[in-house]
């Protein structure tokens, strides 16, 4: 069957809910046109590690802890976020590639929970 993917959800809130995300870096991410990038900026690129990881993943004996990840925030030019924060993610996500091992997130909403030097 074609067109299966359309119909499979992810739960990016079940999938975040125990764990903690720190803040690395942000960098711009560009419009594509015929395969090449343009000068037109979409939005900002953060790029972070799941530096916990408390999920059950149905008795399996593994995690993604120290797993990076990226998360695209469409429509800002600059993100005011310090290195080492712990942010909150609110958005949607979806599973990709041939073995279901790649994860994209969109962000609609991110919070910063704790800084780096907040005790």
């Amino acid at each position: 069957m074609k067109g299966l993917k359309e119909f499979v959800q992810f739960d990016l809130d079940g999938f975040l809910k125990d764990k903690e995300v720190t803040f690395l870096d942000a960098k711009p991410y560009y419009n594509y046109k015929d395969g090449k990038v343009t000068e037109e900026l979409l939005g900002m690129k953060l790029e972070c590690v799941i530096t916990q990881d408390n999920t059950n993943y149905n008795n399996q004996d593994f995690n993604n802890e120290y797993e990076k990840i990226t998360v695209k925030v469409a429509g800002v030019e600059k993100v005011n976020i310090n290195r080492g924060a712990k942010i909150k993610i609110q958005g949607k996500a979806k599973v990709w590639g041939d073995y279901s091992q790649n994860l994209s997130i969109e962000a609609t909403n991110v919070q910063v929970v704790k800084n780096k030097d907040d005790r």
